[in-house]
């Protein structure tokens, strides 16, 4: 299991490289001459949790990109443990923290960007175990493969599906004619990619249910991505 973080912007034209947080730093599947960065960025740890010490690196060098390029730029966070910046000095980065207890309802990417990029990813996997079982070969993926799935499925993001979360949760001012047609667009969007995602399901097993799909898509909506800090460190 991996974690991966992502970042974009409202209008969803710029969709960041996504970053992968694995346990190994260098897998035998990478050989010699593999370079993640060319898919994600990449960092390891023995649990693939995000940290306050990969985070900060994180914000480092997206300011220090930010300012070579002359851009402003304000970043939407929850108030996860590892997003602490205490002591931080940003030039051209402006962190803001969401209300406590508020990302399901108000953070775009919570909103259904995330869930789209987990279809597409999905999608792909489920196809490469519907290869090896009529291949005959073993139903397995590699980091190295997981890391190309990883840069396709954001990239199959599409634009209206970012602008349609950012319009749902307030983040963009609402228009209700667009909206309505991007929401329409989207729902389409969703529910191809789930079809899809059923179908092959059903070729790996037939009896499966309705909402295969549905469930396979968020199965890890719960797992801990992040160690969550104790009563006497908050203290």
């Amino acid at each position: 299991r991996i974690t991966v973080a992502l970042f974009c912007n409202a209008s969803g034209t710029d969709l960041r490289k996504p970053i992968v947080i694995a346990r190994a730093k260098r897998p035998r599947c990478f050989g010699k001459t593999f370079q993640p960065t060319l898919y994600t960025e990449y960092f390891s740890n023995t649990k693939a949790w995000m940290t306050s010490v990969i985070f900060q690196e994180i914000i480092r060098t997206f300011d220090r990109n930010l300012r070579f390029q002359g851009r402003q730029c304000i970043l939407l966070l929850d108030n996860a443990s590892s997003h602490a910046v205490t002591g931080m000095q940003l030039t051209n980065l402006k962190l803001h923290f969401l209300p406590p207890c508020t990302t399901s309802s108000i953070q775009p990417l919570d909103a259904g960007i995330i869930r789209a990029f987990k279809a597409h990813y999905r999608c792909q996997l489920v196809q490469l175990y519907v290869n090896c079982a009529e291949e005959g070969c073993i139903q397995t993926v590699d980091l190295y493969q997981a890391l190309k799935m990883i840069r396709l499925a954001w990239r199959n993001v599409t634009a209206s599906t970012v602008k349609n979360c950012c319009h749902h949760t307030g983040i963009l001012p609402c228009d209700n004619a667009v909206t309505a047609t991007a929401t329409d667009t989207d729902d389409d969007e969703d529910d191809m990619t789930l079809a899809e995602i059923q179908q092959l399901i059903r070729r790996l097993d037939p009896a499966a249910g309705p909402n295969a799909a549905a469930e396979y898509v968020s199965t890890d909506r719960e797992v801990e991505t992040m160690q969550e800090l104790d009563d006497d460190t908050i203290v």
